[in-house]
């Protein structure tokens, strides 16, 4: 999956930053705690709005598989609560924003990285022919 270490580096980031368990925040340890719970929620609708109108979007049941294997509708459900709660609460908005300007930010430095690559190979490659021209 194309989106797979962003989207596990986003998730380390909000761990660290929140101070939460990963393995709770994920699922992996079953917690209905609000703060997981919330948090739970606005990753599933940051992470979907991210990816919903790239070249490879991310499906709702690929979303669940971040946390845990949850269920489609699981996914849905959490989008619709993300949306109420940051329309009427300015701090979980916020946080909600926060979040996917690290999204972004991770996403981006992820892709530099690939590009930044990908011309230091094409480089060398060029370097070699030269090299083999001259010979």
């Amino acid at each position: 999956m194309k989106h797979k270490e962003v989207i596990n580096n986003l998730i380390d980031w909000v761990c660290e930053e929140y101070h939460l368990d990963k393995d709770m925040l994920t699922n992996r340890i079953r917690t209905r705690k609000q703060p997981y719970v919330d948090t739970r929620h606005m990753l599933y609708k940051v992470i979907y709005q991210r990816y919903l109108n790239t070249e490879r979007p991310l499906a709702l049941k690929d979303i669940g598989t971040f946390f845990g294997g949850q269920d489609h509708s699981t996914i849905i459900h959490g989008i619709q609560r993300a949306e109420q709660l940051s329309s009427n609460e300015k701090e979980y908005n916020d946080m909600m924003q926060r979040i996917a300007l690290r999204l972004s930010e991770i996403d981006v430095s992820n892709n530099m990285d690939k590009r930044c690559i990908i011309a230091h190979l094409k480089y060398e490659k060029q370097l070699h022919r030269e090299a083999v021209a001259c010979i």
